[in-house]
């Protein structure tokens, strides 16, 4: 079986180091769609930031934002699916970032809302591509619907959260990290692998033919649902056991490997 759709993580995975598309990671990608495959962008960034790679790679394919909220051709002005964050978990969220004095970031209309300009607003790359807007105190306001919520923090004290948030939403909503100091809040029905299943079903391409790449437990769920599941070396432990490929180098490096895999192995 030819794998025919590609799904990609940026952040530690596309990326290099310096979180920068390098030109050998576009040349492997270019070849990949000359010979039919569909190249798409997976990634917990907002679209603005996404599309921004997507027209590098200069694919059309509908580009998975949000970490599966949101499904959109870089060139369309709706999107194909938009899932919020429910309401009530939204305001419950924002009571407990409020009573803990944490920082608490949400997303609407390509916008960036946080409850304040300080060095985490300022370390998010999504903020060099979208306005940032400065709320205050979310309790107080009517909450816009958003397709993801975030929360920044050291990494023991994310760990600690999402453990303790999971236990608290079973069912109602659906955690994830993209790197160890931020915790995404995602509404229950929605993440990476449910929204390629979705883009798989429209475009006509089957499971066993679709490969997604990843590092993190934002990637889990595609990753596992995949028929051929990557995760790059420097990818958390999870991830490499639901992959049916573990690469023995890193973000881009360990991309660019496995594809060469895949053409060496006529997979492609």
């Amino acid at each position: 079986m030819k794998i025919k759709l590609m799904a990609f993580d940026l952040d530690n995975t596309l990326f290099n180091k310096e979180g920068k598309l390098e030109e050998s990671t576009k040349a492997i990608l270019h070849k990949c769609m000359d010979s039919g495959v569909v190249v798409t962008i997976a990634t917990g960034r907002m679209f603005p930031s996404a599309k921004k790679i997507a027209d590098e790679i200069e694919t059309d394919a509908p580009i998975i934002c949000y970490n599966g909220a949101c499904l959109r051709g870089r060139n369309d002005e709706k999107p194909l699916m938009l899932q919020p964050v429910a309401g009530d978990v939204q305001k419950e969220i924002a009571q407990i970032c409020k009573d803990r004095g944490l920082f608490l970031q949400m997303y609407a209309n390509d916008e960036i809302y946080v409850t304040e300009h300080n060095h985490y607003s300022q370390s998010d790359p999504d903020s060099k591509n979208a306005p940032v807007n400065e709320i205050g105190d979310f309790t107080k306001i009517d909450l816009m619907s958003t397709p993801k919520m975030m929360i920044y923090n050291t990494s023991e004290f994310i760990t600690k959260l999402e453990a303790e948030m999971e236990e608290k939403y079973n069912g109602r909503a659906y955690f994830a990290q993209s790197a160890s100091t931020l915790l995404e809040i995602m509404d229950c029905s929605v993440n990476k692998g449910f929204a390629l299943k979705n883009l798989a079903d429209t475009l006509g391409i089957k499971q066993e033919e679709v490969a997604a790449f990843g590092d993190n437990s934002n990637d889990f769920e595609m990753v596992e649902w995949a028929g051929m599941g990557v995760s790059v070396s420097n990818a958390v432990e999870s991830l490499k056991s639901v992959s049916q490929y573990i690469a023995k180098n890193e973000r881009n490096k360990g991309v660019e490997e496995a594809i060469n895999y895949f053409f060496e192995n006529d997979m492609i």
